[in-house]
């Protein structure tokens, strides 16, 4: 099972739902259509109905290699909103599930103009296909990082496995559901490691629409202007220690969990990254399913240096010893 699947698996049963996950043939078809979109157009935001996006040509130009995914996962998708629109037992834990809430919600009100607050199925299966093809495939590979740093920090994976534990025990409902209250020291570890793993990612492009001044500095109108998250990220001015993984940064004085404001993975403002807390959650259920069944360790054959860079991972149980070598490219068991 490589880590590409095991993310999209997760991001769908948010996404769209369990249900979706359990079809292998529906899985198959969105796994090769979010493969073919390649890191260049997933790391962008686009319309996937065309638009005056800069990467919009750069999709059709994929999307017409795979138009018979793009199709099939289409009516995949369609099919499955109208059972969960039907099903009165649907759950809408997951996003398509709130946006059929939503709908019923606002149909609710009879007799009101309410054409415009309600979304068409064509527009809920966009932004789910949207959402996905721009998350999954930076996702994966910040988790490639991010379990780097796990194996080189072992006093962290202890104390996640620890609040997992304290969780399951003090839990009285049956819900499986993460958040920042719940195992607020897990959300920590994946901020400090989206903190970490921004070394070669900058923002989304923004053109100046009006001339204005920062400082000294003055802007043109037309200007291109593009956030370098490393540098926000890695400034002394706003991290103590900012070379350290230390995810007990982001409590305060009394233990509650604080994000700051030079946090800025997903980019800020109305034009911040539309799957960002999804994300989050993927990446936070993720690292629990790990840490609850594994410890991380390194193995002997990491090479950073080279691009993809190659992982040489090993994931201990207690009763078994399990190695995996990551690479961007392929995943290989080894058992040792």
């Amino acid at each position: 099972m490589t880590l590409h699947k095991s993310v999209l698996d997760s991001m769908v049963k948010i996404m769209i739902g369990s249900n979706y996950v359990r079809d292998f043939e529906k899985m198959q078809r969105l796994s090769k259509l979010i493969r073919a979109i390649s890191m260049e157009t997933a790391t962008g935001s686009y319309d996937l109905q065309g638009g005056s996006c800069p990467l919009a040509s750069s999709w059709s130009r994929q999307c017409s290699k795979v138009e018979k995914y793009a199709r099939a996962v289409r009516k995949d998708l369609t099919d499955d909103l109208v059972v969960q629109k039907h099903n009165e037992k649907a759950s809408s834990d997951s996003f398509v599930g709130c946006c059929l809430s939503h709908m019923a919600q606002i149909r609710s009100f009879s007799g009101k103009a309410i054409d415009k607050l309600i979304f068409t199925d064509e527009e809920v299966v966009t932004w789910t296909i949207e959402l996905l093809a721009g998350s999954v495939v930076p996702l994966v590979h910040t988790l490639y990082e991010g379990l780097y740093l796990l194996a080189k920090h072992q006093v962290c994976q202890l104390k996640i496995q620890l609040a997992l534990d304290h969780l399951r025990r003090s839990r009285t409902d049956n819900s499986s559901l993460l958040s920042y209250d719940s195992v607020p020291y897990l959300a920590a570890v994946c901020c400090e490691i989206l903190r970490q793993t921004s070394g070669r990612t900058v923002g989304a492009c923004r053109r100046v629409a009006r001339e204005f001044k920062v400082g000294s500095y003055r802007i043109s109108k037309s200007t291109l202007l593009i956030a370098n998250l490393h540098a926000i990220h890695h400034d002394n001015a706003a991290w103590a220690y900012p070379e350290v993984f230390l995810p007990e940064r982001y409590f305060d004085m009394d233990g509650r969990l604080t994000i700051p404001p030079s946090l800025l993975p997903f980019s800020m403002g109305s034009r911040s990254c539309p799957g960002g807390s999804i994300a989050m959650r993927t990446m936070m259920d993720f690292i629990a399913a790990l840490m609850s069944k594994y410890t991380v360790t390194l193995g002997d054959y990491s090479n950073l240096l080279i691009d993809p860079p190659h992982y040489d991972l090993r994931f201990v149980t207690s009763d078994l010893r399990v190695g995996l070598e990551l690479d961007q490219q392929s995943v290989s068991s080894v058992s040792v």
